[in-house]
């Protein structure tokens, strides 16, 4: 299953504008896979021979302070794709160039597929 979460980010003071381009550099940063290296003889020149796949994400949605069992739960997921528009309602910009909102959305997709059992075992 693919799901898609969008939040409006508005900072209220400066350091919040700074928390929301980490928030979204963090995104970015777990969307692609890390490559690694293996170095070629004695060059000392390294090759980029692969990936590792990027973190997976726990989801759960809480209510009131525990997790809501009202909402399906999903299983472990991988970010598929991060988009973000800078002033989506305007153009303006704050006094130290950070924008005034910015609209993020995150889509993921689970890393495994669900089967009957599981809908049939609750929960998912």
């Amino acid at each position: 299953r693919e799901f898609t979460f969008q939040f409006k980010l508005i900072p209220t003071s400066p350091q919040e504008a700074r928390n929301i381009q980490d928030i979204i550099k963090l995104f970015r940063t777990e969307l692609y896979p890390k490559a690694f290296d293996v170095p070629i003889g004695q060059l000392g020149v390294d090759a980029k021979l692969g990936f590792n796949f990027p973190n997976a994400f726990k989801i759960s949605f809480h209510f009131n302070g525990a997790e809501n069992r009202k909402i399906p739960k999903l299983k472990e997921c991988y970010l598929r794709n991060v988009q973000h528009t800078i002033n989506p309602t305007g153009g303006g910009f704050r006094t130290d160039g950070q924008p005034n909102e910015v609209d993020l959305t995150l889509s993921f997709v689970e890393h495994e597929t669900l089967n009957r059992k599981d809908i049939e075992d609750g929960g998912f």
